[in-house]
């Protein structure tokens, strides 16, 4: 923990933007190579079922959490962005747009990207991802910071989603 006078030195050295963008500008940037995955970040861990889980919350129009990003320009004056938090929807996103993923897998209910009419399909492409980029000029330590304290309430939940 944080004395108050260290706290509001923190607080002040990060810059944040934030905002909602299309998921098509999310893919577009994630086929591009424009997001990196920094070393402090987990594998990928998301089933299939846990990925059509979060496209169908998307599709039902459900809110979603924020994605957080680090923008870093290289020597090139290149913009990359390190994901701080939310690499498994990003990757659930590729997988259904890149048709590898079905919502309802295995039942008479299932479909994939290729069975959304166009309007459903352009629905999608344009639902809003909350997002929050942290400057170029924030300090790793205070970027691996903000990644600790945002997963360090991520208790699991599962045994208590399954009694609801």
């Amino acid at each position: 923990m944080y004395s108050l006078a260290e706290a509001r030195k923190l607080r002040d050295t990060m810059r944040l933007s934030h905002g909602n963008m299309p998921i098509e500008i999310f893919l577009d940037w994630k086929q591009r190579g424009d997001f990196l995955i920094p070393d402090y970040q987990r594998g990928l861990e998301w089933d299939n079922k846990q990925k059509a889980s979060f496209i169908e919350s998307i599709i039902l129009g459900f809110p979603i959490p924020s994605m957080f990003l680090h923008r870093i320009e290289d020597a090139n004056g290149m913009i990359f962005y390190n994901v701080i938090d939310g690499q498994q929807r990003l990757d659930a996103i590729d997988y259904f747009f890149s048709d590898l993923l079905k919502i309802n897998e295995g039942t008479t209910d299932e479909y994939g990207i290729n069975d959304l009419s166009k309007r459903d399909l352009s629905k999608l492409k344009n639902a809003a991802i909350p997002y929050y980029i942290v400057s170029e000029n924030t300090s790793l330590n205070v970027v691996e910071e903000l990644f600790k304290r945002i997963n360090a309430t991520n208790k699991a939940m599962e045994s208590h989603l399954k009694t609801l």
